[in-house]
């Protein structure tokens, strides 16, 4: 939404923000119910000015209350409280001097002050572009309707609602009022309906579904645990034509969610998978993830996987939204069947159908085996333990990440742990043996060690790895190098899930293709990693010899005194 000079609303937000309502929230509250009053006086009077049915604007507000569903929230102003009686006629005269007949336009200058306001409050806007980009992809395609039945749900979603046509029939639930949903909703003409029931399942139909839950919220329901899963259930449920629904990127691959998401692939409602950029939701780091919905898919449509990265402006996502109504994601996605979503075992990650550069590299390999046929995998789990002393009997050294050093060596690792009496067998099966190779699947992802002879019998891997035990028709070296490499590196980046903390599953482990090299081969890897280890120790000697000599001079000599 472009913003101009003929928008008072920005002037008389600047009005207010030298005033001490407090936070940034007051004034949009205001603000929000001076346009609220401005479009209901216009569409009255024809006119934004006092009269003898409304001599002020507290008795406009009350008057207000009274007609407009969540009228609660006009109680809620206290402008005549904070502001001079100077100031409040010259915010009159601005709004006098506001173009009110068009609602969606004045949505539109009232959404862009917002935005630039910002707010204390948790949630906020969406930007306009997504706003748009939803609205764009639940656009019901019953040509049959003229008008269509919609929903929005939770204020985040009223984003959509400037893009879409014939708002008199959408209504929009929220939880909460506020006196920015009312506004936005009378200005439109869209029902407003406070429902503290927003995440159980609908009882009446829509045509088309737009949802935008508080993203990973725990919630109180007897079947979901956070607000994601229980919106997209809802909207399944409900819609008769087309939904989108704004989920966290965890959605596509957690545990808790999987019930879900096989109820969706098998019922083919599925329509399109969107990842989009992170640093769209400004009150979050999460990169938004929205599903499509479609309850008029052909039996064997294929599912659209989109990995979005080709600007995030309104253009942008109108070609977004061609290319997933018109089924052609060309080279912004992929298609993928029924069958390949069901071997993911639902497992929607957007990365695991738009393939990568790497795992297509890797995928292109001839004569490989998966690495579970050529080694055996421990995958390390968390030990039941208290701190330990090194010397005790049975205390055990637990690997991390940070021993790992920069030659894919590992260090005597710093934790000791004694290990509750139940879970010594757990233990012992964890237990380090040279050869050993430690990839980690949990933070870290990738980080790669070559167990070598100066692990002690009472090392044990941490809960962030897997261990990887070679059987003898394979070089340890060898296998090592390989996992170590630059491609299967990038591969394993492409196949790893999560945001704030990456994870592998196991079956990306255990499928890793793992080329099948004659000995020659492998014996002449083994060599290159020789040469490998020894330039790392003649640089070790470097550095030694570098500090040294940084010490040889004005050093702090604790027996001898200051050199």
């Amino acid at each position: 939404m472009q913003h101009t000079d003929s928008n008072k609303l920005r002037d008389i937000a600047l009005l207010l923000q030298a005033q001490p309502f407090g936070n940034r929230a007051r004034v949009v509250k205001e603000l929000s119910l001076l346009t609220a009053w401005a479009h209901w006086s216009y569409q009255r009077f024809k006119s934004v000015s006092f009269n003898e049915q409304q001599p002020d604007l507290p008795y406009a507000y009350q008057e207000m209350s009274k007609r407009y569903s969540a009228g609660h929230v006009f109680h809620q102003s206290c402008l005549y409280e904070v502001c001079p009686a100077p100031l409040i006629n010259q915010i009159v005269d601005l709004l006098k001097m506001q173009d009110w007949s068009n609602g969606a336009q004045s949505v539109e200058c009232l959404l862009s002050v917002v935005r630039e306001l910002g707010s204390d409050e948790e949630g906020g806007l969406l930007p306009d572009a997504l706003g748009q980009l939803m609205a764009l992809l639940a656009q019901p395609t019953l040509e049959s309707k003229k008008t269509s039945k919609g929903a929005l749900y939770h204020g985040m979603s009223l984003a959509a609602l400037p893009h879409l046509a014939n708002t008199g029939s959408v209504v929009a639930y929220v939880q909460q009022a506020n006196p920015l949903y009312v506004a936005v909703c009378a200005l439109l003409d869209v029902t407003l309906e406070l429902s503290g029931s927003m995440f159980d399942r609908a009882f009446t139909k829509s045509d088309f579904v737009i949802s935008a839950p508080p993203l990973n919220q725990s919630i109180d329901h007897e079947v979901y645990r956070h607000s994601q899963d229980a919106a997209v259930s809802r909207a399944a449920h409900e819609v008769v034509d087309r939904g989108v629904v704004l989920v966290p990127p965890g959605f596509l691959f957690q545990r808790s969610s999987s019930p879900i998401r096989e109820s969706l692939v098998e019922a083919n409602l599925l329509d399109a998978v969107i990842s989009l950029p992170k640093g769209q939701l400004g009150f979050t780091a999460i990169a938004p993830v929205l599903l499509v919905l479609n309850k008029h898919r052909g039996e064997s449509d294929p599912i659209q996987f989109y990995h979005w990265d080709q600007g995030t402006s309104q253009n942008d996502y109108q070609k977004l939204s061609a290319a997933v109504h018109g089924r052609e994601p060309s080279s912004h996605g992929v298609l993928s069947s029924l069958e390949q979503i069901r071997e993911n075992s639902y497992d929607l990650t957007v990365n695991r159908y738009c393939i990568g550069d790497a795992t297509a590299a890797v995928g292109a390999m001839d004569n490989t085996v998966a690495l579970e046929g050529v080694a055996d995998i421990i995958r390390a789990q968390s030990l039941k333990s208290e701190e330990a002393q090194l010397g005790e009997p049975d205390a055990y050294l637990e690997v991390a990440v940070k021993d790992i050093d920069e030659s894919g060596n590992l260090s005597t690792p710093d934790k000791c742990i004694k290990v509750d009496p139940k879970q010594q067998r757990r233990a012992n099966s964890q237990r380090l043996k040279p050869g050993d190779i430690l990839l980690a699947i949990k933070g870290s992802v990738g980080r790669i060690a070559l167990v070598g002879e100066s692990c002690g019998a009472n090392w044990v891997a941490g809960q962030a790895f897997v261990i990887i035990r070679p059987k003898r028709t394979i070089s340890a070296i060898y296998l090592y190098r390989y996992l170590s490499s630059e491609l299967v590196q990038a591969y394993l980046s492409e196949r790893s899930t999560g945001t704030a903390m990456k994870m592998l599953k196991a079956s990306d482990v255990t499928d890793i293709p793992v080329p099948l090299l004659d000995a020659t081969s492998q014996e002449a890897i083994e060599r290159n990693y020789q040469a490998i280890q020894a330039e790392y120790a003649a640089i070790h000697e470097h550095y030694d010899t570098i500090r040294r000599l940084q010490s040889s001079h004005w050093t702090l000599n604790t027996e001898q005194g200051v050199a």
